[in-house]
């Protein structure tokens, strides 16, 4: 054997060339040193470059521990987050999740756009009949009488009562004579000055009230079947006030007459009348202008009231032309 690399070809074909140790030390170390190195590939084996890149899709590049521990994570997050996703075998209204769906208002029992179009139409009409029926309502309801009113919302009465035809009977009512009656005690045991009414006569006016009946009741004394007639009557209001007259008969009738002015046009009738006068009849009227408003017995004094003003009172002359036996 040779110590060098021959440096030639041997021309006989039978010659063995066996390379010295010196010269595979140093080819090998000039391929180590070299960049001449075959790329690792799916079949064959080779140098290979370490990446960090978890999306590279690349064949000759070798992933590092990194790169696999980030696609690890991502894996994992990938997983848990599936656990809480809708499985894709799962339906909606019959239609597969394997795909993005529509859904229509039919198959989540909705109304179309149409049908709700429709309906608010439908609704709105209503809306608007229900609005004009209170419009009607209200409009009629005005037109009418308030029964809690009792007519005193009928703004033009006169044309109300022509419309009755009720002229004549409200012309008649102003010239009746308004009237009020009062049948019972005025005094039991004592002689009184007796309240019997309170007035209202605003000029002019005229008041009449006449007394049945007397002081006593005892058989065979004619004179406590007495009467007597009492006339008020206003002034002209210059100055203001009333004129009050008692016509009698005798002292079973009441004696004496008094009133009192309350206020404005109102006033309270007295009389002064015996004891026992009782189951009395009093009648009284009133013209056009003057209103009876109580009569009967309101109120007993021994004396006159203060702040009365005294009437005048006549007795009639009577003849008792009752015949003889």
């Amino acid at each position: 054997m040779q110590d060098k690399k021959p440096e030639s070809k041997a021309l006989e074909d039978n010659v063995v060339v066996v390379p010295t140790r010196e010269y595979v030390k140093s080819a090998i170390e000039e391929h180590a040193q070299s960049r001449n190195h075959p790329d690792a590939t799916l079949q064959d084996k080779g140098f290979v470059v370490l990446s960090n890149d978890v999306g590279s899709d690349s064949e000759t590049m070798a992933a590092t521990p990194k790169a696999v521990k980030a696609a690890h994570d991502l894996a994992n997050a990938a997983n848990n987050n599936a656990n809480a996703r809708v499985p894709v075998g799962r339906k909606v209204n019959g239609k597969a999740l394997s795909a993005d769906i529509s859904l229509s208002a039919g198959d989540v029992g909705a109304y179309t756009k149409t049908e709700t179009d429709s309906n608010i139409s439908e609704v709105k009409a209503l809306a608007i009949t229900a609005n004009q029926n209170a419009v009607n309502a209200n409009t009629n309801a005005e037109s009418r009488l308030a029964k809690n009113q009792n007519g005193a919302d009928i703004s033009d009465k006169d044309t109300f009562v022509s419309n009755l035809g009720l002229e004549k009977t409200v012309e008649l009512a102003k010239n009746s004579i308004q009237g009020k009656q009062y049948i019972y005690d005025l005094t039991v045991q004592k002689a009184a000055w007796v309240k019997i009414a309170e007035v209202t006569m605003a000029s002019p006016s005229t008041i009449n009230i006449n007394l049945i009946g007397g002081s006593g009741y005892n058989v065979g004394h004619f004179e406590q079947c007495t009467i007597a007639n009492i006339v008020l009557r206003t002034g002209n209001n210059y100055p203001h006030g009333i004129n009050a007259v008692m016509y009698t008969i005798n002292s079973s009738a009441p004696t004496d007459l008094a009133t009192i002015n309350t206020s404005g046009d109102n006033y309270d009738i007295y009389i002064s009348i015996g004891p026992f006068a009782q189951g009395i009849i009093l009648n009284a009227f009133a013209s056009g202008y003057a209103t009876i408003h109580n009569l009967s017995n309101m109120a007993n004094f021994p004396e006159a009231p203060k702040g009365v003003v005294k009437g005048k009172v006549y007795a009639y002359a009577l003849t008792d032309i009752t015949p003889a036996k």
